[in-house]
């Protein structure tokens, strides 16, 4: 099947995972701990500021059971921590390590380096259009 007939999801699937491979290889060359795409994934939902689980879970539309699961990976990898929510005695809050901080500085920097590279093979007009898109697209109303 020739690649302009492929049904687009599966260029986004196939544009996700060049994006996805770029940053595994970068992260070996770092010598940083090996992350299931999982992992990885909820790093991006990640910032400075401590978040409970279950707004993680809103956040990236998974089942608070799924962040719990990749919270344990996270963790084991020294890259996030659970800490007790001050404002609520029984609640949790995930908390970002400083070496979850540097790797997601690292991440950052190579995704900036990745869009320069896209930039430079596309042309930046192209990749202006396909970034334009790709929010019109993500904007698009869910089927209920």
């Amino acid at each position: 099947m020739d690649s302009d007939e492929r049904p687009t999801a599966e260029l986004l699937r196939d544009g996700f995972r060049w994006f996805a491979q770029c940053l595994e290889i970068r992260s070996a060359a770092a010598g940083e701990p090996d992350l299931s795409p999982g992992a990885a994934m909820t790093m991006s939902y990640l910032d400075a500021a401590p978040v409970k689980p279950s707004d993680l879970a809103r956040r990236m539309q998974v089942s608070r059971q799924r962040v719990h699961a990749v919270l344990r990976e996270l963790s084991a990898a020294g890259l996030v921590e659970l800490v007790r929510d001050p404002t609520s005695g029984r609640d949790k809050l995930i908390r970002v390590t400083p070496a979850g901080k540097r790797r997601l500085r690292r991440v950052a920097a190579a995704l900036a380096e990745l869009d320069q590279r896209a930039a430079e093979q596309l042309g930046a007009e192209d990749l202006a259009l396909l970034r334009q898109l790709l929010i019109r697209l993500v904007a698009i109303p869910r089927p209920r």
